[in-house]
């Protein structure tokens, strides 16, 4: 129950079974949908994830890599270790700013410029923007840094001049909308953008596809219905969990750092559901549930939306042997400095401004 939980976190004094409870939870939110009284189970998960780094009973140098809050963390290193700079589409002033989110802009360059183009395209001055969300921080229970980062998140998008910030991640779209937005400024997806200006997905095979849906979009669905809209032209066969009800791809809740074999056992409970509606492709608009499903998927049989619609693919078993080959031998050694003596956002920021 909810309260014997809160009561052990509470007292210090956490068996196994509950902090299993709190450190493998996947914040998906499934179970807000089906409690009677509404209770929000995840906003108590990441409480309680704070109260047990407060206490030392977490050690939260665990998620060092997903400290994005400091210059140096899992994205940026993987960035500057396969050199892709997007340094010619950083702009001091802009009307749009484009927010790729962590995983697009590091697994998928050619996927991160195509977009800017395409929001070029549609007019005005666009900019893109590196900066994580914050979602990471806010899941793994750092929550007033997850805060102060997105409080200088939004001031970096005035200095900018930034009116409309664009989201290709719907944890980024989620993470964005927390709190208040602030004046003078929308937050609206790629993809929301792409459907109303008549884009629609092309190219693919006859037969059916299915849509796995991302667990950040469950409550609003701002973004699902979208894209499905761009995918009309084609018979699309619903997962039994999709829509307000859909599972988790496994990446959910930081939980890869605790227990990874129970986030591929996750994405095993989406591929069933998948093999069960007897589609032949399944396309996510998250990259990195695309990515998660992509380690028990058949290959070529998960797509990220975007590859869909510039008609690139992306190479989910690479980057995934490229994130473990980046921690080895010199280079890793050499990255694991870099995490240890990282800088925050603000502490580098404020030095970068000095100049």
């Amino acid at each position: 129950m909810p309260c014997d939980v809160a009561k052990q976190v509470l007292s210090g004094q956490t068996d196994e079974k509950v902090r299993n409870h709190i450190l493998k939870c996947d914040l998906c939110g499934l179970c807000v949908q089906s409690c009677p009284e509404q209770l929000d189970i995840p906003k108590l998960v990441i409480a309680a994830r704070q109260v047990l780094i407060e206490k030392g009973i977490t050690d939260v140098e665990l998620y060092r890599p997903m400290w994005v809050d400091h210059d140096w963390n899992a994205f940026t290193i993987y960035r500057d270790t396969y050199q892709i700079d997007y340094s010619n589409l950083i702009e001091m002033r802009c009307d749009t700013l484009f927010f790729p989110g962590c995983v697009l802009s590091s697994y998928a360059p050619e996927l991160t410029r195509a977009a800017v183009r395409w929001l070029a395209d549609q007019g005005g001055q666009v900019g893109l923007s590196l900066q994580c969300c914050g979602q990471p921080l806010a899941q793994i229970g750092l929550t007033k840094r997850a805060e102060y980062h997105l409080k200088l998140i939004w001031q970096m998008a005035h200095e900018t001049g930034t009116h409309r910030l664009v989201t290709a991640c719907p944890g980024c779209d989620y993470q964005l909308h927390c709190g208040s937005v602030p004046g003078g400024i929308e937050v609206v997806s790629l993809f929301q953008l792409m459907a109303d200006a008549g884009v629609r997905a092309s190219g693919l095979s006859d037969g059916k596809i299915t849509i796995h849906d991302s667990c950040p979009d469950r409550e609003q669905q701002r973004i699902g219905p979208r894209v499905r809209e761009m995918l009309s032209d084609y018979e699309i066969g619903e997962m039994a969990h999709h829509g307000r009800e859909t599972h988790c791809c496994g990446s959910g809740g930081i939980v890869s750092i605790i227990d990874p074999e129970l986030c591929i056992c996750r994405a095993e409970r989406r591929l069933k559901e998948f093999r069960e509606v007897g589609a032949h492709l399944c396309v996510t608009y998250c990259i990195a549930c695309a990515s998660g499903l992509s380690s028990v998927f058949e290959p070529g049989k998960v797509r990220y939306l975007l590859e869909l619609i510039f008609n690139q693919s992306v190479d989910y078993a690479r980057n995934r042997a490229r994130m473990e080959a980046m921690w080895q031998g010199e280079q890793g050694e050499y990255n694991y400095h870099r995490l240890e003596s990282s800088l925050t956002l603000g502490s580098s920021w404020a030095r970068q401004l000095q100049k």
